[in-house]
């Protein structure tokens, strides 16, 4: 755009020509606009970590957790009877039907089925150590038992599965006078421990006398494949089951 004074300011040529006016550019700068300042960015909060806190309900659940995994568990007392009818108790040839060694016994019960007719019963025995009849040996029996049980009725539960038993049987070198034929004879004991283990076929009946408590009866075959040294064991005892603690 042309200013008024560039119209005024004119300079006259010779005579001849005519009188002209000339624009002169305006060079003054051109204002530029100030870039407005741009804001500055707000600061952003750090979100603090939530706190743990420890509800009343936790220690509840957590005794929860222990009430129901008790509830599975039982525990029992009873009595062993190893080799039964195969280990002579005196001169006259009588053999074993019954010898007292007391046992508690550990069990873990798994119901299934829709109406828990059906269960999984592991268990882990110890008896009590004994003299097996020979004040210079000490036998330690234990087993473990992995039987299924059904129930036929209410009341009544049979039970089959397998197990191992284990024998540690130890001498304190000592000498004892033993009969051999129709005198008796000097042998010596060893001093150290022997452990064996046989396999076991195991068969039984439960009743329930109460819901939480029962009277069992169970029969054990070692060496069930091996006709001339295959014995039988059975054992009596009263099983408590802490199924109780949940309704």
């Amino acid at each position: 755009m042309l200013s008024l004074a560039n119209i005024f300011c004119n300079v006259y040529s010779n005579s001849e020509g005519p009188l002209t006016a000339t624009a002169i550019p305006d060079t003054s700068p051109i204002p530029t606009p100030s870039p407005s300042p741009s804001p500055s960015p707000s600061p952003v909060a750090t979100p603090m970590p939530t706190p743990i806190v420890q509800t009343e309900d936790q220690p509840l659940q957590q005794q929860s957790r222990f009430i129901k995994i008790l509830s599975k568990m039982s525990v029992a007392v009873g009595n062993l009877t190893h080799y039964a009818n195969a280990v002579q108790i005196n001169y006259g040839g009588k053999k074993n039907t019954f010898a007292w060694n007391p046992f508690i016994k550990f069990g873990y019960n798994l119901g299934f089925g829709e109406t828990k007719k059906w269960s999984f019963n592991p268990s882990y025995t110890l008896v009590y150590p004994d003299h097996n009849g020979d004040t210079h040996t000490k036998q330690f029996i234990s087993f473990t038992s992995f039987d299924f049980g059904y129930f036929v009725v209410d009341n009544l539960q049979c039970k089959l599965g397998a197990g191992f038993f284990f024998y540690n049987v130890s001498g304190d070198g000592e000498t004892e006078d033993l009969r051999n034929g129709g005198s008796t004879s000097t042998f010596y004991v060893p001093k150290y421990s022997k452990v064996s283990i046989n396999s076991s076929l195991d068969m039984g009946v439960g009743y329930r006398i109460l819901s939480f408590l029962s009277a069992d009866l169970d029969v054990y075959i070692l060496s069930l494949n091996r006709e001339v040294s295959k014995q039988y064991n059975y054992a009596m005892s009263i099983t408590y089951y802490f199924n109780h603690l949940i309704k």
